[in-house]
Parts: structure tokens; C-alpha cells; sequence
């Protein structure tokens, strides 16, 4: 192929899905903000930062069955910051979902906020469109891999395409200007445009069944393994004839390994006592020292555990990548998983969403990010208007030549425009009856 065939390649797969990608990108670009807007909108995740110490996991967990002592409690997360507020979020007559936010070092009850809020909104419709994630996905999914053939088109069109970093656009004549930005913002995004392109795919195979698979954490099915080693070193002990074998001492060592729910949390889920929920956190404080807890899940099933996640040695993982699990009646010690032992497929796939939003260097990270969605988009908006200049038809005396360039693009995209704007409507529609407040069973 040569450089006009790469040409066409680059332009047909920019232009033909132009309205759909910066609807991708734009719902992307604000989801690195959407908790900072939540923030602005709702008074009660704000806190004075001159108030604020360490989280006090024990405060806040007293305050939650306090406030909220009936409901079916989901999780406990940490404040993203220290002007947020720790937030719960549990269940409303088994039907809905609903948040608290509490005060992280004081544990005071400091209101609560809806689920569908602007969070919801962007990250739902940047991932899946509002529709199952099984369908919604590979469809914004289809976006990254344009991307990726972008991206590979451009290295081949522009010739030398490392020396336009500090190329100025030309102000000429429009062409060249917008050409002249077009370019520029491609060369500085080329770095962002890999990560979100790659990882964008990655969540693709994902979908499609390539998912990694994690340690166990402690539950009813697979705990029945660390009461089978429990039985066999019992029989095998008693029967050995090695007397200076400690029995209790090689107990203790199983023990850590894996440990069984007592029989209440079995047959049904159970919330921990505010003893019980102390007791965890002493025992994560004396086994897993150095995590840095983020979340708390609490039981939904019965044989479910309370999670303790959060961030330990590992970079770029998820908080669930580290994690220690406890029995909710007892507060005994089920499983203890560490990001630093997963599985390379594992930790491929933690990073993955640290590396599409932008989290992992917390604020500062995040503004970068944002500062290359809003480029992404630009490039997404001037290679449309680009499209539109090459083949529409204006003379000089044209009063309003744009709207003519406008005009000819969209009708060019035929029916990738209408495809784009059915995904984007049908999105639309289903956040609007979600967030008008209709009850979705969940």
C-alpha cells in the first residue's frame, strides 16, 4: 500500500464513526473528573481537610450500623481524597441502591447521595453504553481498535512525524491551520492514544472470555479444602510416630493457609458485630501490615466473607488485587491475597484500569489525563472538519463557508452517522429512565 491508500484508510476510519468516537471520548475525558463533579454537587462528600486524619475504619463502621442498622450493607470505601468523604453504599428493601458518606476520621453521619449520580453516568456510558456489558463493551470497544489503526495509519501518512512536536500551525489559510493542529495534537497524543487504544482492546478479550483468574478469597465453596487439611493432619498426627512432631504449631500453619466460616455465616449472610469488625482490623494491621485499606465488602451470600482491599507493594493493580478476608460471625481469618503474587495474566489485567483512567498517580495523573482526552477529542473534531473542507464545495464570496464543510462531512458519513447516533440516542434513553429515579431490580 501506499501513502494515499494509507491515506484513505486513516480518513475512512476517523471520519465514517466521527460522531460515535467523540461520544466515546468526551464521556471519557469528563469520567476522569465524575467523582470531583459529584463532589461539587453533593455537600455531604465534602470535608474540611484541616479535620481529617488517617481513615478510622473502627469510627466509621460504628457510625454505618448506627445509621443504617437493617439494611444490606454492599461496601465501605475510603475517601478519594482528603477533602472527600468515606461512603457507603447498601441496599433499600432489597431493591435499590443508595449511598451514606460519613465523616473519615470522626465517623460522623454526614448525609447521603443518590447511586445513579454523574459517576455512574459517565463511567456506564463510556464503558458499555448503558446496555449489558456483554453487548455494550466490544461496541465501545470497536473505538479502541479504530484507534490502534489510526494511530498505525499516521506514522505511515506523516512523513518525519517527529519533528512536528514543536511545529506551530500555519494561519495561512484554514486548511493548513487546521491541518497544521490536527497533526500537532497527533504527535503529542501518540503516548495516550496507545494506552487507551491497547487497553480499551484488552477489555474486549475480556468480555469475550480471556478474563484472569484470582486466588480464592475465602468463601463457603472453596473454604471445604482447608477443612480436608485440617482432617488429614488431624488423622495423619495422631497416628504418626514421629513424637516430636508439634501438632499444634503445624495446625496453626494450615490454619493461615485457608480457614473455614462458622456455621451461621454458612447458612445465611451475616454482618459483623463492631467487636468482630475491630477484631479484623487488628488482625489485618498484624497480618497484612502493609496494605492500605480502600474498601470494605461486606457479605452477600451466605459463606461470604468481609474483604479488606486495598494497596499494598504492588503498582498499577486494582484494590482488589490485595486483599484479606475474614469469617463476618467470628472474625477469624479466611484467605490473604498480596498483588505482588498474581499471576503475570493477572497483573496484566489490573493494570489495565489504572492505565485507561488514569488513577494511578492519584490527582495529578488524572488532570494529565484530562488534559489528553480533551487533545483525543480535538483530534477526533478537526479530522471531521478536515473531511469536510476536502470535499465540500465553497468559493471566497461563501459567507459561511464552515457550515458548509459541516454539512458535507455529515452527509459523507451516510450510515456510520446513523449507527453512531442509534448507539448514542439508545444511551441516552436508558440513563434517562435510570436516573429519573424509576426502581431497577437488582
Amino acid at each position: 500500500m501506499n501513502r494515499a491508500k494509507w491515506f484513505k484508510v486513516h480518513s475512512w476510519v476517523g471520519f465514517k464513526f466521527s460522531i460515535f468516537i467523540c461520544f466515546v471520548l468526551i464521556t471519557g475525558t469528563l469520567a476522569v473528573f465524575s467523582h470531583e463533579i459529584d463532589w461539587l454537587t453533593n455537600s455531604a462528600m465534602r470535608t474540611d481537610t484541616s479535620s481529617v486524619k488517617p481513615t478510622n475504619w473502627a469510627a466509621i463502621y460504628q457510625q454505618v450500623q448506627q445509621q443504617q442498622p437493617d439494611k444490606k450493607l454492599l461496601h465501605l470505601k475510603a475517601p478519594l481524597d482528603p477533602w472527600f468523604s468515606a461512603e457507603l453504599v447498601y441496599l433499600q428493601n432489597e431493591s435499590s441502591y443508595h449511598r451514606n458518606f460519613f465523616h473519615p476520621s470522626s465517623g460522623q453521619y454526614l448525609g447521603e447521595g443518590r447511586w445513579y449520580n454523574w459517576q455512574r453516568f459517565f463511567r456506564m456510558a463510556h464503558r458499555h453504553l448503558m446496555l449489558p456489558t456483554i453487548i455494550g463493551t466490544p461496541i465501545v470497544s470497536s473505538v479502541a481498535m479504530g484507534m490502534m489503526l489510526s494511530l498505525i495509519t499516521s506514522l505511515v501518512i506523516y512523513r518525519k512525524w517527529w519533528r512536528g512536536f514543536f511545529r506551530m500551525p500555519r494561519r495561512s489559510h484554514r486548511k493548513f491551520f487546521w491541518g497544521d493542529v490536527h497533526r500537532l495534537a497527533g504527535v503529542w497524543s501518540l503516548w495516550f492514544v496507545l494506552i487507551i487504544a491497547v487497553t480499551g482492546i484488552w477489555y474486549l478479550v475480556e468480555v469475550l472470555g480471556l478474563r484472569a483468574t484470582y486466588p480464592e478469597r475465602g468463601t463457603t465453596l472453596n473454604t471445604n479444602l482447608g477443612k480436608t487439611l485440617n482432617t488429614i493432619l488431624d488423622t495423619t498426627l495422631d497416628k504418626t510416630l514421629d513424637k516430636t512432631l508439634d501438632k499444634t504449631t503445624v495446625q496453626t500453619t494450615t490454619n493461615k493457609i485457608q480457614k473455614s466460616p462458622t456455621e451461621q455465616s454458612q447458612v445465611a449472610s451475616v454482618m459483623p458485630s463492631v467487636a468482630v469488625f475491630n477484631q479484623m482490623l487488628a488482625t489485618t494491621r498484624l497480618e497484612f501490615p502493609a496494605l492500605e485499606i480502600t474498601k470494605v465488602f461486606f457479605p452477600q451470600h451466605a459463606g461470604d466473607g468481609v474483604l479488606f482491599q486495598g494497596q499494598a507493594r504492588a503498582i498499577l493493580v486494582r484494590a482488589r488485587a490485595n486483599m484479606i478476608s475474614f469469617d463476618p460471625r467470628s472474625g477469624e481469618q479466611l484467605a490473604l491475597n498480596r498483588g505482588v503474587d498474581l499471576s503475570l495474566h493477572a497483573r496484566i489485567s489490573e493494570a489495565a484500569d489504572p492505565l485507561h483512567f488514569g488513577t494511578f498517580a492519584g490527582l495529578p495523573s488524572k488532570i494529565i489525563y484530562f488534559i489528553f482526552g480533551v487533545i483525543l477529542s480535538t483530534l477526533a473534531v478537526s479530522g471531521t472538519y478536515l473531511y469536510g473542507m476536502r470535499i465540500a464545495r465553497v468559493n471566497k464570496a461563501d459567507p459561511k463557508p464552515q457550515a458548509k464543510f459541516w454539512s458535507a462531512a455529515s452527509h459523507n458519513m451516510r450510515w456510520g452517522k446513523w449507527l453512531s447516533l442509534f448507539f448514542i440516542t439508545l444511551c441516552l434513553i436508558i440513563a434517562t429512565v435510570l436516573f429519573s429515579g424509576v426502581t431497577i431490580p437488582v
